[in-house]
């Protein structure tokens, strides 16, 4: 069996990361291709050293641009790069830009699409997010879901139940293999705050818009207690030209540093006394670690992060600054942890393996004269 991964941001490839080393470790022939969707070193060829894992086979080079331009150009790359490379299936994880490129040039070439962690809705189509994982599932031979709601959203959409496992969260293999290692870090030593919350800050939806951004600036001024920022790439490129990273900077109680590498920020999650991020993953980190968390979002595609010791904020003042009181003052409620179990990447191989050996691993043309499942 051959498999071609496309894993182009720093998210896909934590979440990719033991299942790249599980295909390794059975020595399926595996492929491993980056559009560059992320191409700063701090966001991904940083990250690819620190998680153990094999320089990409393939650096597309798509780099920064519209969803359009990201999406099309991916698309005619990828295109080129899986008929060369002719692989029995090509896996991808999430609901990027580069994600959907995958499946849909998969999907063009009769290829089979593997979608990892499919079947998340946020029921919200301002996001590009969301159209991005809903047509990549609808492109998709093998959906491994990460959870019993994901993989009922897909039978509600009427995808045949025999495409669809639940292998669970990635990010669960990722944090139990990496938890212990973080302890190393010295990353605390460069922060000027003895107790600290920890933000992230990046999506299109709170960035790109100006005035939204200009709103969060404002509600960190507000907030009475201290903030390290490891600052995204696109957020910092954003405020310097509106002229908003001078008003980030004269806050006394933010600290901005750069992106962090895997280790460092599992250290910085661990150290701090709540986070507040816009990020699904780091949600997710947040609730293994126990940690209370702000999500700084209207909605969510992860329900089952939503709890007692997590909030759903959006960029709203009042429910940020009343949510950060109260997770900081009261005492912390019991805590259960809803992610899931390790096993993930072996579930998700014996899957796709399982698919392959039953000669199921296939685009089947549908027959005319049998009811379509749709």
């Amino acid at each position: 069996m051959k498999l071609l991964s496309v894993i182009s941001t720093r998210p896909e490839l934590i979440k990719m990361a033991p299942i790249i080393k599980e295909t390794l470790k059975r020595k399926i022939d595996h492929v491993f291709i980056t559009t560059g969707q992320h191409y700063d070193y701090q966001l991904f060829q940083g990250f690819v050293h620190t998680l153990g894992l094999p320089a990409p086979n393939e650096d597309l080079e798509v780099g920064s641009g519209s969803q359009a331009f990201q999406t099309s150009i991916s698309l005619l790359k990828l295109e080129e790069v899986i008929k060369r490379h002719n692989p029995d299936a090509v896996m991808a994880e999430g609901d990027t830009n580069s994600v959907l490129s995958a499946a849909l040039a998969a999907q063009k070439l009769l290829i089979p699409f593997v979608h990892i962690e499919a079947g998340l809705r946020s029921f919200d189509r301002t996001m590009p997010e969301e159209v991005n994982r809903v047509l990549s599932d609808h492109c998709s031979e093998l959906l491994a879901a990460p959870s019993a709601a994901s993989k009922k959203n897909l039978l509600l959409e009427r995808i045949p139940e025999e495409k669809i496992a639940i292998t669970g969260n990635p990010i669960v293999d990722v944090f139990f293999e990496h938890i212990k290692k973080a302890d190393s870090s010295e990353v605390v030593q460069n922060i000027k705050f003895k107790d600290f919350c920890l933000l992230t800050l990046h999506r299109k939806e709170n960035v790109d818009d100006v005035e939204k951004l200009k709103i969060m600036i404002s509600i960190l001024g507000k907030i009475k207690y201290n903030i390290v920022f490891p600052i995204h790439p696109r957020t910092k490129t954003i405020a310097i030209q509106n002229n908003l990273l001078a008003k980030l900077t004269a806050l006394k109680n933010v600290q901005i540093i750069e992106p962090q590498q895997y280790f460092d920020f599992l250290k910085l999650e661990k150290e701090s006394k709540c986070i507040l991020t816009d990020s699904g993953g780091i949600t997710e980190e947040a609730l293994m670690l126990g940690k209370p968390c702000l999500v700084l979002r209207n909605n969510t595609e992860r329900p089952e992060v939503l709890s007692n010791i997590c909030h759903l904020t959006g960029i709203n003042e009042q429910r940020i600054l009343s949510s950060i009181e109260k997770v900081m003052t009261e005492k912390p409620p019991k805590y259960e942890n809803q992610i899931g179990s390790p096993g993930v990447s072996k579930r998700t191989l014996d899957f796709i393996s399982a698919a392959y050996d039953a000669g199921n691993l296939k685009i089947k043309p549908s027959n005319f004269f049998e009811k379509p499942y749709y």
